[in-house]
């Protein structure tokens, strides 16, 4: 089982990715994909004045699906786009733990820089120094995950052989 922790820490770095990835916001940030759905003066203006109460989450919400969409046509090009793993697809079982801690924070109704360690402060010019590292050189704490094998791997399947 995942811990919340380690979610929190996977949805931080996510939404923090989908919001650099940007291309309309002023002044430009990275250009992955062609929205600003976060800043005030962009589409987080009109967000604000349809959802007064969750604005900030639904912006953040609607950046990661437009990264995740990027990210799932973009894998489309490999053999087995179902089998390989990015930063917006760990898999089934693993996305549908972040969406669901994702509805669970927003239902709350905090804000999302006081419920998720976001290495960046949310209107903030984007900076590709520093603060657009990786969340984990910005100074917050590594998630433990462990991963185990499931039964039908061929490590398994190799230890049960029988020596001779």
């Amino acid at each position: 089982m995942t811990s919340d922790e380690a979610i929190d820490a996977i949805l931080a770095t996510q939404l923090f990715v989908a919001w650099a990835g940007e291309a309309r916001s002023q002044p430009k940030r990275l250009g992955w994909w062609d929205t600003d759905l976060v800043d005030a003066a962009g589409g987080g203006d009109l967000l604000a004045r349809l959802a007064p109460r969750t604005h900030v989450w639904a912006s953040l919400e609607l950046v990661r699906e437009a990264a995740r969409r990027v990210d799932a046509k973009a894998r489309t090009k490999h053999g087995t786009p179902d089998k390989m793993r990015s930063i917006f697809f760990l898999g089934f079982e693993m996305d549908e733990k972040i969406a669901d801690r994702l509805a669970e924070l927003k239902r709350r109704g905090g804000s999302p820089e006081d419920v998720l360690p976001l290495p960046f402060k949310l209107g903030a010019d984007f900076d590709k120094g520093p603060s657009a590292r990786h969340p984990l050189e910005a100074g917050a704490r590594s998630p433990s995950i462990r991963c185990r094998p499931s039964a039908g791997s061929s490590r398994e399947r190799h230890r049960r052989q029988p020596t001779r």
